[in-house]
């Protein structure tokens, strides 16, 4: 899924503990801040850095996939486990029901697509 890609690029270049630094930098700041300007920033600039790189799209497309279906999935679980406030006991839209009780409501569906 992950292969070297031996290249002369200036990311190929540089030290490992840069490029470690870079990548627990980027983590951090993407859990920190839940901004979708900061993370469209973050984004971008990952992306950036791909293309610096030189990294062919076809040696990494099984990890996109692999990457935008956790993505769904993370969003089909918050969609059903969400609540606004834990202790919130008033009356919720549900959309539909699951196995064992558990629904699917309009607040959790508005927080994953927001």
């Amino acid at each position: 899924m992950i292969e070297y890609v031996n290249s002369d690029s200036i990311i190929h270049s540089l030290d490992p503990r840069t490029k470690l630094f870079y990548t627990i930098c980027m983590m951090i700041c993407a859990l920190i801040r839940s901004s979708y300007l900061i993370l469209s920033f973050l984004i971008i600039l990952s992306m950036l850095i791909w293309i610096l790189a030189k990294i062919p799209f076809k040696k990494c497309k099984l990890l996109l996939v692999v990457m935008i279906f956790l993505a769904l999935i993370s969003m089909a679980t918050q969609s059903v486990f969400y609540t606004e406030r834990p202790d919130y006991t008033g009356s919720k839209t549900i959309l539909f029901s699951l196995v064992g009780g558990l629904a699917v409501t309009n607040p959790a569906v508005n927080f994953v697509v927001r």
